[in-house]
């Protein structure tokens, strides 16, 4: 189970995109995240807050068994794992492509049903994978399938533990604008987490004190070198999480020298179940499997998998769980699924 909790909202297409690409790689929650500025302002044209996406999976097989069509070319047998290999590549180009044609908020992937997310607010998540997908839609569907892969067949199928959150990243510079409106902005827009942005350690002390908040993020083009144990002791009082994204803007040295310095900083200061390691994409690219994801992350402070794995699992859970008890102000109720059986 891997989680990535800030995917940046742009528009409808690039979000459904961003999306698809995400819970293909391994992600099984993924977090919208919008800007304060851009929703006070309203350039949210396409109503980010309003929309609920529905995942379904889309599984193929093949019934051509024709070995001139499937292992056998005109070099001979090819190796079984590299056709695998290059079936799913191409069904996955294709798959995002039908995404894109599908005007409703219908998000196909090629992944089935099994494992099983515990310890989940019912309230919170579980009630978006409610719906089922209707008859007349997986027709149209399956019309777009097969016009455009038509050697294959497929079961549409709803997906249950893929789980699509909504976030608002609110800027530092931005709290005295939204400290009036915070309670009636966060239930108006049924938000799921809630995220400040901070530019040096003095702003932490100033957000925990008029905001019930779930994540403090760092801009990671500003210096935390000094950041101290004591400058965020307060927030982990308060069960609030910490946040790093990864580098992006991989141009400029000068910022990729306080981009280490800092990371170096945060590993020493920030106790790791306090500390969630989110993506902040906003383009398809920037978007890779979760375990090279990570990987990025080693070189410093010497840190290894088995250290970090939980800053990318069992930690953004534990905030998801936070942000559902101060959603629900504090009526929350957990409840523990039965495992699936693992493929």
């Amino acid at each position: 189970m891997y989680i990535n909790l800030n995917i940046k909202h742009s528009s409808h297409k690039n979000d459904k995109c961003l999306i698809y690409k995400a819970l293909n790689v391994g992600y099984n929650i993924v977090a919208l995240s919008i800007n304060y500025n851009n929703l006070k302002n309203g350039k949210d044209n396409n109503n980010m807050c309003d929309i609920t996406w529905k995942v379904i999976n889309c599984t193929a097989y093949n019934n051509n068994h024709d070995k001139k069509n499937n292992l056998n070319n005109k070099y001979g047998e090819r190796n079984y794992f590299i056709e695998q290999l290059d079936k799913n590549n191409k069904m996955n180009d294709n798959i995002l492509n039908i995404n894109n044609m599908i005007s409703e908020n219908y998000i196909l992937i090629n992944r089935s049903n099994n494992f099983c997310i515990k310890n989940i607010c019912d309230d919170f998540i579980f009630y978006e994978n409610e719906k089922d997908l209707s008859k007349k839609k997986k027709n149209d569907i399956n019309e777009l399938l097969y016009k455009y892969i038509p050697r294959e067949n497929y079961d549409l199928s709803n997906n249950i533990n893929s789980f699509i959150l909504k976030r608002l990243n609110v800027k530092y510079q931005d709290v005295y604008k939204i400290e009036k409106e915070y309670n009636n902005l966060i239930k108006e827009n049924n938000f799921d987490i809630i995220a400040f942005e901070i530019d040096n350690a003095e702003e932490i002390n100033m957000i925990i004190s008029k905001f019930d908040c779930d994540i403090i993020y760092f801009n990671m083009t500003k210096s935390f070198v000094s950041l101290r144990k004591s400058d965020i002791q307060g927030a982990i009082d308060k069960g609030i999480f910490f946040e790093i994204s990864s580098f992006i803007k991989g141009n400029d040295d000068f910022q990729y020298v306080i981009y280490s310095l800092n990371l170096n900083n945060f590993f020493l200061t920030i106790p790791l179940n306090k500390l969630i390691i989110s993506s902040g994409s906003s383009h398809i690219n920037q978007i890779i499997d979760p375990l090279n994801f990570l990987r990025s992350f080693f070189n410093f402070n010497k840190l290894s998998y088995k250290k970090l794995i939980g800053c990318i699992t069992t930690v953004p859970l534990a905030c998801i769980q936070r942000a559902s008890v101060r959603k629900s102000l504090n009526t929350a109720v957990f409840y523990k699924k039965e495992d699936s059986p693992a493929f």
